[in-house]
């Protein structure tokens, strides 16, 4: 035994030793990797261990491997190569790189660097917070690497040269000190949240041929007041600093530090785009145009002082995580023409005392309501026909549960608490009790009643009264004194008969001898 394990020490200090000793050869104290024998073309390498470079180094374009005197050309910085070389004071490439790898100046201590004409490719993580405070990327690169530059607190200008047509995902997150971005006519595509958390830059303009653009660009974006648009963009305008589509169908992103407590969504706006408003910290009141149709991800999440939603005549989607914690939020009033609320949508809203929805919701995606801790009535539509994972969970206040559907909606496990399967009464339409207690997602319920009237009409002989309902209308015909509420015991009409328009939701239409719930 005791061989054994001498043996496994003995083999352990080998691999330790090769892996310290990663490069192929060295070269004036520069490690190297060889890319190709055939072609003669090697890389600069980390020094491995806990080896780092420090001050003025000069790449030359051919360096020589002593053990055969062969000769290589230096066309990449490699993987890792300079990461974490925090006295690296500067450094010289030769026109002769063609690649920065992933990494190669992560966390670096180098403040400014020329990259050669000769590279093409900047690769993702290539500068991950490294101290650089000014560069400029040759036109040959087309595009800057996912998270190339991020965390970069001390990059104050970047200017991206002619023939650059894409910045990837997070480039330029946290490039804290950033206030000066130049932009070539060739750029055609943004990606997600690349300069999120730029929390110096104030104004920023968008270039002319700028097609695709990314969800939450300027996310977190403190001081950020406008974001303009080139009037040659095919693609793209500005209106008074809010970034939309050229026809105004989309609403790409609202700046982060523009003043104001309230926002209109102008007419003609039918998409509000993923993470648009994600975080904002001065709106409290936000009104969708009365055609708007699409909440994107994320799209009002997280906005700490937003009191209040109108959101309009058309909404047919919320996007997930939508609108996920909004603590001001107390009511939330949804459409007639909302058909789905996606994963985690509406979930962590703590304010929240009461879910309605209206009939033409048909799913309720995973999680979408989780931890609206303080709920206690959930009113489900007729048309709802699906519910993914744990909707309800963490919804610990629930005690009244109206499903109006008459066929139960099909559910994916267990949707609500233990508790409120325990203590919570499930309502459901005249006649569909049985149906429920065999329903998984249902029948854990102790409590199902069968007392929510099926949209029609229903003929109150005591009062000759006929009480008509559905599509947002309650018809009443006959004499006899009528009195409706909502569900909170709201009177909303007294009268002796008529028409009644009224929002989607539960109410409780009462004459002398009889009291009929009703849901439109």
């Amino acid at each position: 035994m005791k061989n054994l394990k001498t043996y496994i020490l003995a083999i352990t200090a080998i691999l330790t030793v090769f892996a310290s000793q990663a490069a192929d050869f060295t070269f004036n104290g520069i490690a190297y990797n060889i890319i190709s024998l055939a072609r003669q073309t090697c890389e600069v390498t980390g020094k491995g261990g806990s080896l780092y470079y420090s001050g003025d180094i000069v790449i030359p374009e051919k360096v020589t491997d002593s053990y055969d005197n062969t000769e290589y050309t230096v066309i990449a910085i490699g993987k890792d190569a300079f990461s974490f070389s925090t006295d690296l004071k500067s450094l010289q490439l030769p026109n002769t790189i063609r690649e920065i790898k992933k990494n190669a100046f992560g966390s670096c201590g180098l403040t400014t660097l020329v990259i050669p004409q000769s590279c093409t490719v900047l690769d993702e993580s290539a500068f991950w917070g490294a101290s650089i405070n000014t560069i400029s990327i040759p036109g040959g690169i087309r595009k800057v690497g996912d998270h190339c530059f991020r965390m970069c607190r001390q990059l104050a200008e970047i200017t991206l040269e002619e023939g650059v047509d894409s910045i990837g995902n997070y480039a330029l997150y946290g490039c804290e000190t950033l206030t000066k971005v130049n932009f070539p006519k060739s750029l055609t595509t943004i990606g997600e949240i690349s300069f999120g958390s730029c929390t110096a830059l104030e104004n920023i303009e968008m270039p002319a041929g700028l097609v695709n653009v990314g969800k939450g660009m300027f996310v977190g974006c403190v001081k950020l007041q406008s974001i303009g648009a080139s009037a040659e963009s095919q693609t793209l305008k500005s209106d008074n600093g809010i970034l939309y589509s050229k026809d105004g169908s989309i609403l790409y992103e609202y700046p982060f530090g523009k003043p104001g407590t309230t926002f209109d969504v102008p007419a003609g706006t039918k998409t509000i785009w993923a993470n648009a408003f994600q975080k904002n910290p001065s709106l409290t009141s936000i009104r969708l145009a009365d055609d708007t149709e699409v909440l994107g991800d994320y799209c009002f999440n997280e906005i700490p002082g937003l009191e209040s939603i109108d959101f309009g005549k058309s909404l047919l989607s919320i996007g997930s995580y939508a609108l996920m914690n909004l603590p001001g939020i107390k009511e939330l009033k949804f459409p007639a023409t909302l058909k789905s609320i996606s994963q985690m949508a509406v979930s962590k809203n703590t304010g929240l005392t009461k879910i309605e929805f209206p009939n033409s919701v048909e799913t309720l995606g995973d999680y979408a309501f989780f931890g609206c801790e303080k709920v206690t009535e959930i009113h489900l539509g007729t048309g709802l026909k699906q519910l993914d994972k744990v909707v309800f969970q963490r919804c610990y206040g629930v005690n009244e549960v109206f499903c109006a559907a008459s066929v139960p909606p099909v559910c994916s496990g267990m949707q609500f608490q233990d508790d409120n399967y325990k203590k919570a009464k499930l309502h459901v339409p005249v006649g569909t009790a049985d149906a429920y207690k065999s329903a998984d997602g249902w029948k854990e319920f102790s409590e199902i009643i069968g007392d929510i009237e099926s949209a029609g009409v229903k003929e109150i002989t005591g009062d000759g009264m006929k009480i008509g309902f559905g599509h947002g209308v309650i018809t009443l015909e006959g004499d006899s004194a009528v009195e409706i509420f909502d569900a909170s015991g709201l009177k909303v009409y007294a009268g002796r008969g008529g028409e009644i328009r009224l929002p989607s939701g539960l109410y409780i239409v009462r004459t002398s001898t009889e009291t009929v719930k009703v849901i439109l």
